[in-house]
């Protein structure tokens, strides 16, 4: 399954530009999904366009960032053992759809109907990794 997932809100608490907290269980949850075989695209509003100052080398939004805001999710994930698929397209796409819509089977996003949410210790609401894990597995 092709899984598609936000950053800001659902890998981590909302706190654009800069990268936030850990959401509970977030990490494990898409390691093991990613031990099943499921492939994940990082679809995230963070790019580098907006962001980027090619002039400076560094984030418009953040001083504190040497990278794009794009970058800085990126590398988050990376370092955390999440291997990205694709960023904000589907790599395959492109073979027989010329849609800007990034396709997957499963769109985890904090902004979403009917995602589940639960709050975290500093009262930041961000995906339910627990009980993202009931849904997709459950049949598996």
């Amino acid at each position: 399954m092709i899984i598609s997932i936000d950053f800001d809100g659902t890998i981590v608490t909302n706190e654009f530009p800069k990268v936030g907290e850990p959401a509970p269980h977030a990490i494990e949850v898409i390691k093991e999904l990613q031990e099943r075989g499921h492939k994940i695209i990082l679809l995230t509003m963070r790019d580098d366009d907006h962001c980027y100052d090619p002039k400076t080398g560094k984030c418009k939004e953040c001083s504190l960032f040497s990278k794009s805001c794009l970058q800085e999710a990126m590398d988050y994930c990376n370092n955390n053992g999440i291997i990205l698929w694709g960023v904000n397209k589907n790599p395959t796409q492109w073979k027989w759809s010329a849609s800007r819509k990034v396709y997957a089977d499963i769109y985890i996003d904090d902004q979403a109907c009917g995602t589940p949410l639960t709050l975290t210790n500093s009262g930041k609401p961000v995906v339910d990794w627990l009980r993202i894990r009931e849904i997709i597995l459950k049949d598996q």
